[in-house]
């Protein structure tokens, strides 16, 4: 594969290593609730609702269970999140990658379900310049086809051009929908998850995957 027109990153798993932490921090939110149907949501977690974001799971347990909002599960998952967040390590390659493919005029995006101040911060503490990303798409954009879309659209190159990088398969349906060449980076909670979409390519970080465009 040469290197493409341009490339849209997930967050969680591929930029920070935060996938399992999230599943994990989102039973214990459950937990702390009171959520009935555990086993329910854990299996759910890595098959329907895998890489959805905090409201959609909140909706989900909310019709299951009268005595838990979807308000108030996202805004105690929100709360509990915010502190791990920072202590989250980046993902190996990810300051070489965005680098060298500033360097080469690839233009690269960030498409995510967590909050885009978040996602900023982070980046500032781990010490990568944000504005080596033409655009960070979170949480408030929308979900992730909408906010890839609209990326694509400002972009106007072909999406075949473009690749998507993901851990989830929520990732790869949204660049299937969109026509875009989907790249799987295997995350510490990916392989929990069911693929029933085979990617195009699947590398173990984005250290690998710039060194395959080379």
């Amino acid at each position: 594969m040469l290197s493409p027109a341009a490339v849209i990153l997930d967050f969680d798993g591929v930029m920070a290593q935060t996938s399992r932490m999230k599943l994990e921090l989102l039973m214990t939110v459950a937990r702390e609730c009171g959520v009935s149907g555990l086993v329910e949501l854990a299996e759910a977690l890595t098959g329907s609702l895998a890489g959805m974001d905090r409201f959609t799971v909140g909706a989900w347990i909310a019709e299951r269970d009268e005595f838990v909002t979807q308000d108030d599960f996202a805004s105690r998952y929100s709360k509990a999140l915010a502190d791990r967040m920072l202590s989250a390590e980046m993902c190996d390659g990810l300051d070489e990658f965005v680098v060298e493919l500033a360097q080469r005029g690839v233009p690269v995006a960030v498409v995510s379900l967590a909050p885009a101040d978040e996602i900023r911060f982070w980046l500032r503490e781990v010490g990568i310049d944000e504005h080596l990303f033409i655009s960070i798409r979170g949480l408030e954009s929308g979900d992730k086809l909408t906010s890839t879309r609209s990326v694509v659209s400002e972009l106007k190159f072909a999406p075949s051009t473009m690749v998507s990088v993901g851990d989830s398969p929520t990732d790869g349906d949204v660049a299937a929908v969109v026509g875009l060449v989907f790249v799987r980076v295997r995350s510490a909670a990916g392989d929990l998850f069911g693929w029933e979409r085979e990617p195009s390519l699947t590398v173990n970080s984005l250290a690998d995957l710039i060194r395959h465009w080379r």
